[in-house]
């Protein structure tokens, strides 16, 4: 069945948060618990399951020149993906606001579910990924939660060429939780094109 991805709630102290942004009301749901930061990527948010389909956050959205490369990929390694898991990942063939150099991939994982619904444990997605021939998105800090550390996270992000970051519990849950255990910091003034990325379109730069 195909799935929707869920929305990502803002941290209290995200700056970019607009008039029809979802806002995690508290955090205290962090302590207790290490976390992993990883980098808030600016791209297409893609979900990619075991009979090799590929679909953007829409499940019914139209195809587009930028998803030939992540589908052509993907059909080499899908049926290595238990039946019933989808693997949700950025892809950033595409340029968006921030033009990218020297990535190592198009597509970047930041969440794998399994048959039950549930994300897998970080350490236990990164084994997938490398299993499917996969990245994940890079990884900023791991550490036990800390809010202070968190609320000043930002000071170490190059704004103009980072987007935000986004936390979550380095444990596995339910895909239900999503909302409630994911928070992302996002830079202000985050779209900073005059005209919508799709419009002349460019692909974001490899790693040669």
């Amino acid at each position: 069945m195909l799935t929707k991805h869920f929305r990502t709630y803002h941290l209290p102290w995200s700056e970019g948060i607009s008039s029809d942004d979802r806002v995690l009301r508290e955090v205290n749901q962090f302590e207790g618990f290490e976390v992993v930061v990883t980098e808030k990527r600016d791209g297409e948010c893609t979900s990619l399951y075991r009979d090799g389909t590929v679909h953007a956050r829409s499940v019914d959205g139209t195809h587009y020149p930028w998803q030939s490369h992540i589908k052509s990929m993907w059909s080499k390694n899908c049926f290595d993906l238990p039946e019933g898991w989808r693997v949700v990942g950025e892809n950033l063939h595409a340029r968006h606001s921030i033009a990218y150099q020297f990535l190592a991939s198009w597509l970047e994982v930041f969440a794998i579910f399994n048959e039950k619904g549930n994300v897998l444990p970080w350490d236990e997605m990164v084994e997938w990924c490398e299993l499917l021939s996969l990245k994940p998105v890079p990884v900023l800090w791991k550490e036990m939660w800390d809010e202070r550390e968190m609320r000043e996270f930002h000071n170490t992000l190059n704004v103009e060429k980072q987007e935000g970051y986004v936390v979550r519990i380095s444990d596995g849950f339910s895909q239900d939780n999503w909302g409630f255990l994911v928070g992302k910091w996002v830079r202000r003034g985050h779209v900073q094109t005059d005209v919508h990325w799709t419009k002349n379109w460019v692909p974001n730069e490899l790693k040669k």
